[in-house]
């Protein structure tokens, strides 16, 4: 197995981790810390096929996809190949940006047809929510709040947004803090509902090591 990585419009394919760093490391515009480190080795050598993206800054990632050729040449004329024949992203398609909540689909990753098992493997839902990447997260969450009325119904439901930083270790990590949270206080009624953390009512994005102040 090889790896393919991009940054921008530098890219190379590389047989290991070792020489995957060394081509980082050279570019200029790339500061690696320890952090971003583990997450490529933890990406080489784990059984995930998909592509991945490593935060830098910001907006800013580079893109790692496990592969079966041993040179960039042969890696562009299958992307180009495989995207002529489905109308998939050319093969210099711009990294999608940072938030993780969205629903992921095959053009968000160019030269998805060469992952190293062979037919598309896009991440689902859990897959995303289930990625371990330890640091702070923004997220949000739209859940029906048990409102007490006065009058001959007993209660009603309210859609209340709850939006917090907080530190995590995954996009699951953190819908746990939340909701424990949430069931723990005094001013939510036990009768409130949450959504499922794999619906379009719980969001997340990963801010870096700091949270963020606005």
């Amino acid at each position: 197995m090889n790896l393919y990585v991009r940054f921008f419009d530098q890219e190379v394919v590389v047989p290991n981790v070792e020489a995957a760093l060394e081509f980082l490391e050279s570019i200029p515009e790339v500061s690696l810390k320890n952090v971003q480190k583990k997450q490529l080795i933890d990406f080489v050598e784990g059984p995930k096929s998909y592509p991945c993206r490593i935060k830098l800054k910001g907006q800013v990632y580079f893109l790692v996809i496990k592969t079966e050729v041993s040179t960039l040449e042969e890696f562009k004329k299958n992307a180009n190949s495989n995207s002529s024949a489905s109308n998939a992203p050319k093969a210099m398609a711009p990294i999608p940006d940072g938030d993780t909540s969205v629903n992921l689909s095959a053009s968000d990753f160019p030269y998805s047809d060469l992952i190293s098992t062979g037919p598309k493997l896009i991440p689902s839902r859990v897959d995303i929510l289930m990625e371990e990447n330890p640091g702070w997260y923004e997220c949000k969450l739209i859940f029906k709040r048990a409102i007490p009325k006065t009058d001959y119904s007993p209660f009603r439901y309210e859609d209340t947004q709850f939006v917090v930083q907080l530190k995590g270790k995954s996009g699951f990590d953190c819908y746990s803090q939340m909701i424990n949270h949430l069931k723990n206080r005094q001013d939510i009624d036990a009768r409130s509902q949450y959504p499922s953390m794999k619906g379009n009512n719980f969001s997340f994005k990963f801010l870096g090591e700091h949270a963020v102040e606005y």
